[in-house]
């Protein structure tokens, strides 16, 4: 396997190498000595982390550890940023100085440093439009200042280079009122929308878009606050709405099957009897007996 170092970066400089790619095939594994930040710019890809699968487009931001072993399964043409840079780069004066707890305290950074390393670690990033623009700026001005080296180019590289870490590690970093509460508040407002929205076709990237979650973190976090998966959720939902109108209303079998969301009648029927142990027809009939 191919260990890569900074100085094999297109634009290298000492502690930090930074590469802009543009591929239309996957990457094969590979590890680092150092740290990496990836920004994808176009398409989608699947990120293999230790062998961990991890789906990204464009805005994600990906964080790679050191001695991580990792590939991209490209979908189409793929365009992505890398920043490679040694953690003493930017940290010696991050965590001696006391401007860094302005952004971040010392103990988020060490809750940080532990969280990378344990299996539960979520490495993928998803920011708003607003953020997007500005980390792309952030990361073009990178590339400019490390080609041109004009004065002060590794001053203004590191405060670059610091301000994307910081938005990494604030975004990563777990915390009470995240696990706790945020994160159980956004599912209990998606609850709501799914059953106000039952009618439409609902996806697990749409929705996870609309918390600005990574799809394979939003479907691990749904499916630890629900107990079950967000593709079964929906169809649940879309039953349980069903025998309700079955047994409630007079309404054909056709305009229930549009109303709760269903494609055709196969999936409508197949759904119902499997959560409900019954076909649509044999609940309407029952309904009437009652």
């Amino acid at each position: 396997m191919k260990t890569v170092s900074i100085q094999d970066a297109i634009i290298p400089d000492k502690h930090i190498g930074v590469q802009m790619w543009s591929a239309d095939h996957s990457v094969g594994e590979h590890q680092h000595n150092f740290l990496e930040m990836i920004y994808i710019l176009e398409g989608t890809a699947t990120e293999y982390i230790d062998r961990v699968p991890y789906k990204v487009k464009h805005g994600d931001f990906l964080f790679v550890n050191y001695g991580k072993t990792h590939s991209f399964e490209i979908e189409g043409p793929f365009k992505y940023i890398e920043v490679m840079f040694d953690i003493t780069f930017i940290t010696r004066e991050l965590i001696n100085t006391k401007n860094a707890f302005d952004i971040l305290s010392l103990s988020e950074f060490r809750s940080f440093h532990t969280n990378i390393n344990s299996n539960v670690f979520d490495p993928v990033v998803t920011f708003d439009e607003r953020e997007r623009e500005m980390i792309e700026k952030l990361l073009y001005e990178i590339i400019v200042e490390l080609r041109f080296k004009k004065p002060l180019y590794r001053n203004i590289v590191r405060d670059y280079v610091e301000a994307l870490f910081l938005r990494m590690v604030r975004k990563l970093t777990p915390n009470e009122t995240d696990d706790c509460y945020d994160k159980r508040d956004i599912i209990l407002q998606l609850m709501d929308y799914i059953n106000s929205n039952i009618s439409e076709n609902l996806t697990l990237e749409s929705l996870a878009e609309k918390c600005f979650y990574n799809p394979t973190y939003f479907s691990r976090i749904f499916k630890k606050r629900m107990g079950m998966g967000f593709k079964a959720y929906v169809q649940k939902m879309r039953a349980d709405k069903a025998v309700d109108l079955l047994k409630n209303t007079d309404q054909p079998i056709k305009k229930i099957m549009q109303d709760c969301g269903f494609s055709n009648k196969n999936s409508f029927y197949r759904t119902v009897e499997k959560f409900c142990s019954a076909t649509p027809l044999e609940i309407r009939k029952n309904s009437k007996k009652e």
